[in-house]
């Protein structure tokens, strides 16, 4: 790498890529539903990544990419397939990036050679002459590059635009996917002119049928109808749209975002559920390592926005899960389960992640858009996203203003809040427990570590113990059902409770026990536990 970068010569092996065609969705003969993973060689991406490093390096220190590269949403159609490579070099000249830097770059370029990889067969080489390279490390930094003054091209025609704090914004980018942001109409409309006579210039092309327009809304009334447009082509306005994976809404809460996740939990969930069947159905701790890994994970994005509230759909995408792995009922009430397993909810990760993102923002510093956005929700007292941090902050024994006192003392909060949240969150599953009047005397077998038959190997004698320890297993916790329907399904005559079949039930002729005896955490009543479900299965025939 040192030779390459000293001028030794460019590897021929550096220079091909392999296109593998991935499908997305839609018809599968169509071919723009497919994404093309390009596969490069590994020294070279190692290579590239060096060069990125430095070539960040030096447009950060010429302020050549504005705060907001990291409203109105542009999608460029195959944008980094047109980058036109000489108009790029221009660029990062201009912007006085060190010539033997944009040197090695171009190096990059002289020859770029791909092939196309479908069901094992290679197709015959061809060469590329303008774009960046797909899959390359390198590649997302030179569009940036590319499209970095397209936020000085919006100040000087000063159409549009939001002010936050001090700042004004006229644009945010990733990558291929741009936002474009006025406060008014009138204003939007001359920024889309001023951006067509830009792309048109870059030689890129937006995709009209890709890129939406979204107003946010206080409050209700009538939606005014606007026509938006893009050259000749209409741009279709929504009410919600995803944007790097969050889901935004026009009255901008985070419902809409949360109703995504909880849709794309449940449909990982069963296939998390059957895998873990399959595998590790004797391991509840693996079962448990599978939803934090596949699940949960995907549950918490964005949770540094919405983190501060607990959100019911997924704290009930996590309780279905456990119910399912304990084996219990679905009526069970969550709060046992939560109890039973000792989960921490969903709440309490979330929390967490919302105060870090907060406090790395107040240590760090860093964009300066977002400093101006923090004190400018500061501001906003008793409203949307901080009335809840404020919310979040009572619950655990803080007002605000005493958060921000001593964070100004040079205090982190984090660990403190979240344990705090953690004790709040105990005492509010015990105090339901001890209220409840499903299963009332699980007080009584309550365990402060995780208990001990959840880490038996088979999972039948689990699933026994699990039921009888959250009352499924007793139909008189089941009140909502007539007192009928409560009666022992062995002898018919009592309410079937645990101490009726131990100690009173003609049917099972046991010896005086207790119930904490039989329910204990180590699983001690499992043969007894077993004799009952036999007895119902010869008597009832349930088993």
């Amino acid at each position: 790498m040192n030779g390459v970068w000293k001028g030794e010569g460019f590897p021929q092996e550096w220079k091909e890529g392999i296109i593998c065609p991935i499908y997305k969705k839609g018809e599968k003969d169509t071919a723009s539903n497919y994404r093309g993973i390009t596969l490069l060689n590994t020294a070279y991406k190692v290579y590239a990544m060096i060069v990125e490093e430095r070539l960040m390096k030096e447009m950060n220190e010429r302020g050549a990419l504005p705060d907001g590269q990291a409203g109105s949403r542009k999608d460029l159609k195959a944008a980094f397939d047109n980058v036109e490579r000489d108009l790029l070099w221009e660029y990062l000249r201009k912007k006085g990036i060190n010539e033997h830097l944009v040197t090695k770059i171009e190096e990059i370029y002289e020859e770029t050679i791909s092939r196309v990889r479908v069901d094992g067969r290679v197709s015959e080489c061809f060469k590329t002459y303008k774009g960046v390279r797909q899959g390359c490390p390198l590649s997302p930094s030179l569009f940036a590059a590319f499209i970095g003054d397209i936020e000085e091209m919006f100040r000087k025609g000063q159409a549009g635009g939001v002010v936050v704090g001090k700042e004004k914004v006229w644009s945010l980018a990733y990558a291929d996917d741009l936002v474009v942001l006025a406060r008014e109409e009138k204003g939007m409309k001359e920024m889309l002119g001023n951006m067509e006579k830009y792309m048109r210039r870059k030689k890129l092309t937006v995709n009209v049928e890709k890129s939406k327009m979204m107003v946010f809304r206080k409050g209700g009334g009538r939606r005014k109808i606007n026509e938006w447009r893009w050259e000749k082509d209409k741009i279709e306005e929504v009410k919600e749209f995803k944007y790097l994976g969050y889901v935004m809404n026009e009255r901008n809460t985070a419902a809409a975002h949360v109703r995504e996740l909880v849709k794309k939990a449940n449909k990982i969930i069963g296939a998390v559920w059957g895998i873990g069947e399959r595998k590790f159905g004797h391991d509840f701790r693996r079962r448990i390592m599978m939803f934090d890994s596949l699940v949960k994970s995907v549950m918490m994005y964005g949770a540094e926005i919405w983190g501060w509230r607990e959100q019911e759909g997924l704290e009930g995408v996590q309780g279905k899960y456990l119910k399912w792995v304990l084996g219990v009922d679905r009526e069970t009430p969550g709060y046992i389960v939560m109890e039973e397993t000792k989960r921490d909810g969903i709440r309490i990760e979330a929390g967490k992640r919302a105060i870090r993102f907060e406090e790395r923002l107040i240590e760090r510093g860093g964009c300066r858009i977002l400093q101006e956005c923090l004190k400018e929700k500061r501001k906003e007292i008793g409203k949307g996203v901080w009335k809840e941090r404020e919310a979040y902050f009572e619950r655990n024994g803080y007002a605000g203003a005493e958060i921000e006192r001593m964070r100004e003392g040079g205090r982190a909060m984090t660990y403190e809040l979240v344990q705090r949240d953690r004790d709040v969150q105990v005492q509010e599953r015990r105090t339901r427990i001890r209220e409840s009047r499903y299963n009332g005397k699980y007080e009584k077998i309550i365990t402060e570590e995780l208990p001990k038959y959840l880490g038996r190997e088979s999972r039948k004698e689990r699933v026994i113990i699990a039921r009888f320890r959250c009352g499924n297993e007793e139909r008189e916790n089941k009140y909502w059902n007539e007192d009928t329907i409560r009666v022992c399904r062995m002898c018919g005559e009592k309410k079937e409770t645990i101490e009726h079949m131990l100690n009173e039930c003609v049917e099972l002729r046991e010896r005086e026990e207790s119930r904490e005896e039989m329910l204990n955490e180590d699983g001690r009543g499992i043969e007894w536990m077993k004799k009952v479900e036999w007895r119902r299965g010869t008597i009832c025939g349930e088993g």
